[in-house]
């Protein structure tokens, strides 16, 4: 008979396998679905894919929830300069994005009062309260590698209970910090308005993982127009 520990183990590995697949298949037709569903597919595409992630993950039996966030990226060179006394000027490569949310910050460049109401202010990510991960499934539009700033397309992280905020340093210097705001989540983010986007491509991105089988780009793009 197998341990309980051991079916902790082999439900939270089933878990994170899910969690995988979800980004393989996001991080090669995100950017086609958001299009398909009519958004610029370089920003503010985080709510088609979260609402898209949670509802493959649902249908799959685990929890997951929209998860608001203020998020703040630093490059190796705004680091290392917001780390000193700042005597200094500020050096011409030192690149860094944020505020109360991303979407103000580089998009929104007057801040919050520019955010037309009912539009989430900042960035949303998939949390998976019984799994303890947090997934974003939208991170490759903060990426700047022109700016010394280099983020993958998507992420997952443990998230345990109570947690809130977190730091996360990249090899090349830079840094991610994201923190929760749950007064940001609004009617807007509950991706409601791309039902039939997710309608016709949930199915077939559920399906694709059941089976562990290659998703048909023809056929979801057709799916997603």
């Amino acid at each position: 008979m197998m341990s309980e520990s051991e079916e902790d183990g082999r439900t939270r590995l089933s878990t994170i396998e899910v969690v995988r697949q979800l980004q393989a298949i996001t991080e090669v037709y995100g950017v086609r679905l958001q299009r398909a569903a009519g958004l610029p597919g370089d920003a503010g595409g985080c709510i088609l894919m979260t609402a898209i992630g949670c509802d493959v993950l649902r249908t799959l039996g685990l929890t997951a929830d929209p998860y608001p966030v203020s998020i703040l990226g630093q490059n190796a060179s705004y680091r290392a300069w917001a780390g000193s006394d700042r005597s200094a000027s500020k050096p011409p490569d030192a690149y860094a994005f944020g505020d109360k949310g991303a979407y103000e910050a580089v998009h929104r460049p007057n801040g919050p009062s520019d955010v037309p109401d009912g539009e989430l202010r900042g960035h949303l990510m998939i949390h998976l309260p019984v799994d303890e991960l947090l997934v974003d499934l939208d991170l490759r539009q903060f990426s700047r590698p022109e700016q010394g700033f280099t983020l993958p397309a998507t992420m997952w992280w443990p998230w345990p209970t109570g947690k809130s905020s977190a730091i996360w340093e990249f090899p090349e210097g830079g840094s991610l910090s994201i923190r929760y705001t749950p007064e940001d989540y609004s009617s807007r983010a509950s991706g409601l308005e791309f039902g039939d986007v997710r309608a016709r491509v949930v199915p077939l991105i559920v399906q694709a993982i059941r089976d562990d089988a290659p998703l048909d780009l023809q056929l979801l793009l057709e799916r997603g127009k």
